[in-house]
């Protein structure tokens, strides 16, 4: 309210900056190439992954013993493996294990590790050293042998593989909430809802989370891919998802024996790692570069 009574311009002002701020980075991601080619990629994988039963010319498991080994061609159009099996059937398939996994590994991640930031950056103390110390003892271990190490004791598995890789993503996002928290903390707008009795809790909530958000976005982008490769590896190892389901992974591994003779058993699901990985990776500079531009090369 103003000393007259009137209510106050203030939060108008503030909703209309926020509006700007958005407008101005949709403009900035819209005039990013490379990040619209990531979001055509990841769209393209998503309704690949969804209409797999419609797109598939096979199921993924069925096997063609006339036809085994057989390169690309009418019948199979990115040839057939080692059991007659489709291959493009498989990769379509695949797509889901690898999408449900980086998707799921990076929200159970982002629902500790966000928490576990915020408390630390804006407490401190001995809750605040606890936690980091925690994160700094995950962090100084190499997260692929790590991840291998969790999947493994679990005795492998689409649930263990996700747990896993979730794992290794938990401090990365505590770090990150953490020191972007405490540059808020000391914010203006901090110091007045304390000054007016807010609790921790609303603060967080209200002015601190939202503050985050665009940190915490980029950064489960580019976490995405980072765990859609880490299941292909660790599918490639054995440790992800059991055979015969499809994986781009285990494909890869299936097909290391005839690398001599069958090209496409490698090339194939290698590929369909690259793009997928290379898009998500051009959504994330996007996003990173649209939400802060000072980020952008040559800023």
């Amino acid at each position: 309210m103003k000393g007259d009574g009137r209510p106050s311009d203030e939060g108008t002002d503030s909703g209309m900056f926020e509006h700007r701020e958005r407008s101005m980075a949709l403009r900035r991601f819209r005039r990013n190439k490379m990040a619209l080619v990531g979001v055509a990629i990841l769209l393209l994988s998503v309704i690949s992954a969804v209409a797999a039963p419609v797109l598939a010319p096979y199921g993924p498991l069925e096997m063609d013993l006339d036809h085994r080994i057989s390169e690309p061609n009418a019948r199979h159009p990115l040839g057939s493996d080692m059991f007659g099996r489709d291959v493009l059937s498989r990769v379509l398939f695949g797509a889901r294990i690898s999408l449900v996994v980086g998707m799921s590994a990076i929200l159970w991640s982002g629902l500790v590790g966000i928490p576990a930031g915020l408390i630390a950056g804006y407490f401190g103390g001995l809750p605040g050293t606890v936690i980091m110390r925690l994160m700094d003892a995950l962090l100084s271990f190499p997260p692929l042998l790590l991840a291998i190490a969790i999947a493994g004791s679990l005795g492998g598995g689409q649930a263990s593989v996700i747990f896993a890789l979730g794992f290794i993503y938990v401090p990365v996002f505590a770090r990150l909430v953490r020191g972007r928290t405490l540059s808020l903390s000391e914010e203006v707008f901090v110091m007045a809802a304390k000054s007016y009795g807010a609790s921790a809790a609303k603060i967080l909530v209200r002015h601190i989370l939202p503050n985050v958000v665009g940190v915490i976005v980029v950064q489960a982008t580019i976490g995405f891919s980072g765990a859609i490769l880490s299941e292909a590896t660790l599918s490639f190892l054995g440790l992800g998802v059991p055979p015969p389901l499809p994986s781009w992974g285990r494909d890869l591994s299936d097909g290391r024996p005839f690398i001599r003779d069958a090209w496409w058993l490698i090339v194939i699901p290698a590929m369909a790692i690259i793009i997928n990985v290379l898009g998500i990776n051009f959504l994330g500079d996007g996003l990173r570069d649209a939400l802060d531009p000072r980020t952008r090369r040559g800023a």
